[in-house]
């Protein structure tokens, strides 16, 4: 067994033993951060995710990295936080799976990292019946990133943005929103 095989959580066996868990359930109330990426398989925003877990840690939070497939060369740095594996063979998988995660950890905010994922942690959250804070990350310009990828993929990406990040935005999203309406035709939001 390796380092990293001991480092993962299996989400769809949950442990007996570690009981419910939920706020009144912690010990040490301490709030509990989910982060949500594809895998650890090196690039910018894994690199990100990890920082961000080492500091939110550091600050007193319980972290936990959520991966569709739990593999990558970064796997090893994330030691000190639980690994959740969804063990997802297709990406559009990772919203029933993240669901049922949602609904059993019941983590306090949950911050997806890049797109398609950002637009699953929206709709996993609707499935799950869970409330936790949504924080939605890109860590490039979707347009420029995707702009290869011929008219069915843009039109996915331009649908997917109108559609569904409508409901994860905030009034502290103005900038992201203009950006994502003039680079992207997302409708403006109502209310």
């Amino acid at each position: 067994m390796t380092k990293a095989d001991r480092l993962i959580k299996d989400v769809s066996v949950p442990d007996p033993a570690s009981g419910p868990i939920n706020e009144d359930a912690r010990p040490s109330a301490r709030r509990r951060v989910a982060l949500f990426l594809p895998s650890l398989i090196g690039g910018g925003a894994e690199r990100v995710a990890l920082d961000l877990a080492g500091a939110l840690a550091d600050q007193g939070y319980e972290i936990e990295i959520v991966l569709a497939e739990a593999c990558g060369d970064l796997i090893d740095e994330a030691h000190g936080f639980t690994v959740v594996d969804l063990k997802t063979d297709r990406m559009i998988q990772t919203i029933p799976a993240l669901a049922r995660y949602l609904r059993s950890a019941k983590p306090d905010a949950l911050i997806a990292f890049m797109w398609p994922l950002t637009i699953y942690a929206v709709l996993a959250r609707l499935l799950s019946g869970t409330r936790p804070r949504l924080m939605l990350t890109e860590h490039v310009t979707l347009s420029n990133a995707y702009a290869g990828q011929g008219p069915l993929h843009r039109l996915l990406l331009r649908m997917s943005l109108a559609l569904i990040y409508q409901w994860a935005f905030g009034s502290g999203a103005r900038p992201v929103r203009h950006h994502l309406q003039s680079d992207q035709r997302a409708p403006p939001r109502r209310g």
